[in-house]
């Protein structure tokens, strides 16, 4: 049989990921069932980064009904959870942050070695005493903390901190939406905008390549030791869908993170199976290597953390299991994309420097976000 096992190069430090350790995803509450058919993702419209405000005074409500005054842009940040830590890096705002959980659920955020972990010991706990002695402008946390850890945002403000608390994200439009209020609570809308303009750009192409592509059955098994798996109504989900695979728990009538059978799973008989890389092989058990997927060894490694913690990041996920499921498609899109940004490259109206100030993007995703900024910067005045 010909292997077809599919390694993914991963980005990030990775962590075995189950439900009840939402916490270091940002994953809401267990769901359950609902029969309906599979989800048909539209490629648009984009989500737009045209709401957001970086000028002070203001005063927002967070999702508690608490009003938050910011009497002027935040020179100091921490960000409670492993996904709050995300969204602040990755809006170019880590200068700002002074606190956040050190460990593997963070270890590949690009943050100063003087940063304070917040956290216990398992990297993704919050410590109130911790956040508290630091005394930042502002304390940013998804809801999920709300969730796990009883009386702490409360602990937090009997402290006299300021901490915002927002929904996570259930889509991607909640998470683009995320990164932009992240970039308001931290002075950096520009970044915010500049992110959710790259994540455009990654799923424009995604879709290019999946478009009239066959969606095949896919299941994403979590972890070794659960049956927990994410339905419809999750980031995960459309992680799946976007990336061009039917989700084998939503074909079951599972909505949010709920149990699946294997009883279920063998007798829907996936084509994929979708793991993380936190694991050595596909953490399924014997009833589940008769299916297709595991005969036929068709497998896609994904980053744990970027499927797992609803952030920029989750892009990530979807190119890899469009790039793996669809790898011919992807490959064509992906080609045509880098002969255009070679052809920019060498326009002399492209400047090296301004692509430059977007680590990690192509030049023609930077010259579209460097546009997008500047009419935002427009529209503000």
């Amino acid at each position: 049989m010909r292997n077809r096992f599919v390694t993914i190069v991963a980005l990030f430090v990775v962590v075995a990921t189950v439900a009840p350790g939402a916490v270091a995803t940002g994953m809401g509450p267990s769901g359950g069932t609902d029969a309906s058919g599979p989800t048909q993702l539209p490629a648009g419209p984009h989500y737009q980064a045209d709401g957001a405000n970086c000028t002070y005074p203001q005063t927002v409500t967070d999702t508690t009904g608490t009003e938050i005054e910011l009497g002027a842009e935040p020179e100091s940040v921490v960000a409670v959870q492993p996904s709050d830590a995300q969204l602040v890096t990755e809006i170019g705002a880590t200068e700002k942050l002074v606190g956040m959980p050190v460990g593997q659920y963070t270890a590949s955020l690009n943050v100063s070695e003087s940063v304070t972990d917040v956290s216990a010991d398992d990297g993704a706990s919050p410590v109130a005493e911790k956040v508290i002695d630091l005394d930042a402008d502002v304390v940013i946390a998804a809801n999920t903390v709300t969730s796990y850890y009883d009386g702490f945002v409360e602990q937090l403000r009997n402290a006299d901190q300021t901490v915002y608390v927002y929904d996570s994200s259930s889509s991607l439009a909640d998470v683009r939406a995320n990164v932009q209020l992240a970039g308001m609570l931290t002075g950096e809308c520009e970044g915010a905008a500049q992110t959710i303009t790259s994540m455009n750009e990654s799923l424009d192409r995604i879709d290019e390549a999946t478009a009239g592509e066959d969606q095949p059955l896919a299941y994403y098994v979590m972890g070794p030791n659960t049956d927990i798996t994410a339905g419809a109504g999750t980031f995960q989900h459309e992680i799946m869908v976007r990336g061009g695979v039917e989700n084998i728990a939503e074909r079951a009538g599972n909505t949010g993170w709920a149990a699946l059978s294997e009883e279920v799973i063998v007798a829907e008989d996936p084509e994929w199976i979708i793991y993380g890389d936190s694991h050595d092989s596909p953490p399924v058990t014997e009833a589940i290597k008769s299916t297709t997927a595991w005969e036929e060894e068709q497998f896609v490694e994904v980053d744990s953390n970027a499927m797992s913690q609803p952030g920029p990041h989750v892009i990530t996920a979807i190119e890899q299991i469009a790039s793996t499921v669809h790898a011919e498609a992807y490959a064509e899109v992906t080609n045509e994309s880098s002969t255009n940004e070679s052809a920019d490259e060498d326009s002399p109206d492209e400047s090296d420097d301004d692509a430059a100030v977007i680590p990690g993007f192509g030049p023609v995703v930077a010259l579209v976000a460097l546009l997008s900024v500047a009419a935002l910067a427009v529209r503000r005045q």
